[in-house]
């Protein structure tokens, strides 16, 4: 009963589109009927051998998927495409995944003496600079140790990727 209400009241709207050469899922012919301001939509049965249209569903959809609606009639993904949508998701997270590991055995496998933070590079950086400019610039021992501890992770970071192929050095 909740349903028919619902679909009493947005069917009542006026401003709505209707498509009668829609598909639900690019699989039954349907009537698919959508109000622009709710992103509401209704689907009905679209079969001549039956003179009732009779309701299949009803939901709210994204403005891009009612924008897709308004332009084609359609409503949702065909299982090839949904199918095909799955393969790429899955193939993001095996990405992300191995991004993860990758990251994580690179880590493990710094020496004490080269782990270095972010910020710590970014310092570096910053120190580098200023020899740049002043080569004469005189480095504290904080600042010394800072940058032999970042000569150091470059070296390891190299050999590493030296020693995994494989791995793209854009996934640190």
């Amino acid at each position: 009963m909740e349903y028919k209400d619902l679909v009493k009241i947005l069917l009542s709207k006026s401003n709505l589109v209707i498509r009668e050469d829609g598909t639900l899922n690019k699989q039954k012919p349907t009537i698919n009927i959508g109000d622009p301001e709710s992103l509401e939509i209704v689907s009905f049965e679209n079969n001549p051998l039956y003179e009732d249209h009779n309701f299949i569903t009803s939901y709210h959809i994204s403005k891009e998927e009612f924008e897709t609606f308004e332009e084609t009639g359609n409503i949702g993904s065909s299982p090839k495409e949904k199918a095909q949508e799955m393969n790429e998701l899955q193939i993001t997270r095996a990405q992300a995944e191995r991004e993860r590991t990758t990251a994580c055995s690179f880590y493990s496998s710094l020496p004490e003496d080269a782990r270095i933070e972010n910020q710590q590079l970014r310092e570096v950086e910053t120190i580098q600079e200023l020899l740049k400019e002043d080569p004469s610039f005189s480095l504290t021992e904080n600042q010394k140790d800072l940058v032999h501890r970042a000569k150091k992770y470059e070296q390891h970071k190299n050999e590493f990727y030296q020693n995994n192929p494989d791995i793209d050095i854009n996934e640190l």
